[in-house]
């Protein structure tokens, strides 16, 4: 039994390791080119960094103004950091994509072991491989955009109302002083922080789930 648990995380990690390789290599060079929406993020992120202004002079702003509309912010601060230790180039412009795309990895295993009917570890996996090697997550992963952070958000807050209402294993996680309310709460007021459409995707799921919690 040990032995099976052991081998389980083994394949876990090899799962997670090969979502990240597939995101990592030649990260700068493929897509080809950079799109105007990751130059203006990572951008946007130096600006951030070395003046403490977006490109129109504006400290911190909560919004960023970009070409003729607003950017959500959460996808420009996340790779303040990245650009600090890399510079402004393709690579740390695309790098935050990958972590997120590594996590979204992580919570699709969780998720797809508690919608199991026997909680089978081995459906978990397969969720993780599918998520790992699923093209179009591996597109968006290996660009900038504020959708990976979407995807991610999205998963980890399906996780938290599963694990509320389906596993008290994994409860823990969430339940600690009701970390699973304020974290899903946090998730709902932050949408319009993470991509423009966000909102009108995930209130459907949040009534799903405050639904049957009331069942």
């Amino acid at each position: 039994m040990i032995n099976n648990v052991k081998l389980h995380y083994v394949l876990l990690i090899l799962i997670v390791f090969l979502g990240f390789f597939i995101r990592i290599y030649k990260l700068s060079e493929t897509p080809t080119g950079f799109f105007a929406d990751e130059a203006s993020i990572g951008y946007n992120a130096y600006t951030i960094l070395t003046k403490g202004t977006n490109e129109y002079g504006v400290s911190y702003p909560i919004f960023f103004q970009s070409f003729e509309d607003y950017r959500p912010p959460l996808a420009i601060y996340s790779t303040i950091p990245f650009i600090g230790l890399l510079g402004l180039n393709e690579l740390s412009t695309r790098l935050p994509s990958v972590l997120y795309g590594l996590i979204t990895i992580i919570a699709m295993y969780l998720i797809g072991k508690e919608i199991s009917s026997k909680k089978s570890r081995s459906f978990g996996l397969l969720t993780a491989f599918i998520t790992a090697t699923m093209p179009w997550l591996i597109h968006y992963n290996r660009t900038g955009f504020e959708f990976t952070i979407y995807v991610t958000f999205f998963s980890t807050k399906c996780l938290a109302h599963y694990s509320k209402l389906y596993c008290p294993v994994v409860s823990f996680l969430f339940h600690f002083r009701r970390a699973h309310f304020y974290y899903t709460t946090f998730c709902r007021g932050f949408n319009a922080f993470i991509d423009n459409n966000t909102p009108i995707h995930t209130n459907w799921i949040d009534t799903y789930f405050s639904h049957n919690e009331k069942q």
